[in-house]
């Protein structure tokens, strides 16, 4: 299912820098590009050498950052020219293409070869959601569960999904947890106590509850409807401890 209106979490920039190849010093692209002997053995079996080295630059790029691309040529051309001339030992690459099946094979030997596996929906989706609804229970703020998510997908040797997947994960996450934490309310929090504090907010005077948490330190009068506040809501401080509890929130 769509999403109506997409959750905003990583800035265009962001995007396009995760799920784009990185851009590598030269020292990088000798760590990076430079096979181990399993690697190599799995090199030789390559027939092209134009796959060997478009190879070696996703293995490469996989180990950077652990998601799947599908560069063209021209955009990763000076580590395609350092690929063939330095780790491969010949002379410059002509550029070529590669389609879809070509790539998901490279990739598949990548991944077994790292110990990866690529994301399935059917598999990962709801051990994932699980895992970040109990993170959102401490902290349902977007970025922070997208940080949680690729925390999760590293540990579990899981490659990361297309953004628009994360995003429809995280915005059900924070969906649900909303309504958890709504119900929970409900029962720990009665009908009188739920007026009263709207009425506190919704008064075009009204006082923030940051503002409410901290005494008054004036007679202005903002500062003295602090007080008045706090007085009408003694009645009610048992009540909104359980909920404090209740809900496991901090003081």
């Amino acid at each position: 299912m769509a999403i109506k209106n997409e959750l905003s979490i990583l800035t265009k920039a962001e995007q396009l820098d995760l799920y784009s190849p990185p851009l590598l010093s030269l020292e990088q692209q000798r760590l990076y590009f430079t096979p181990n002997e399993i690697e190599l053995t799995e090199l030789k079996s390559i027939r092209l050498r134009n796959h060997r080295c478009y190879f070696i630059a996703l293995l490469g790029y996989f180990k950077s950052k652990p998601v799947i691309l599908s560069p063209s040529f021209n955009l990763i051309f000076d580590d395609m020219q350092f690929i063939s001339t330095q780790v491969q030992g010949g002379k410059g690459i002509r550029p070529f293409s590669i389609n879809k099946m070509q790539r998901d094979r490279i990739y598949q030997r990548i991944l077994r070869l790292l110990n990866y596996q690529k994301w399935d929906e059917s598999l990962h989706f709801a051990p994932l959601y699980e895992h970040l609804v109990m993170v959102g229970k401490a902290w349902l703020e977007p970025r922070y569960l997208f940080d949680a998510a690729a925390e999760y997908l590293a540990t579990h040797r899981i490659a990361i999904p297309k953004y628009t997947v994360l995003q429809k994960l995280i915005s059900r996450v924070i969906q649900q947890v909303k309504k958890a934490l709504n119900n929970k309310l409900r029962i720990h929090v009665s009908s009188e106590l739920h007026g009263f504090l709207n009425t506190i907010i919704d008064d075009k005077d009204g006082l923030s509850l940051s503002q409410l948490r901290a005494g008054a330190k004036s007679v202005m009068v903002t500062e003295l409807k602090r007080l008045t506040v706090y007085h009408q809501l003694q009645p009610y401080t048992r009540q909104i401890d359980n909920a404090v509890k209740g809900l496991a929130l901090s003081y």
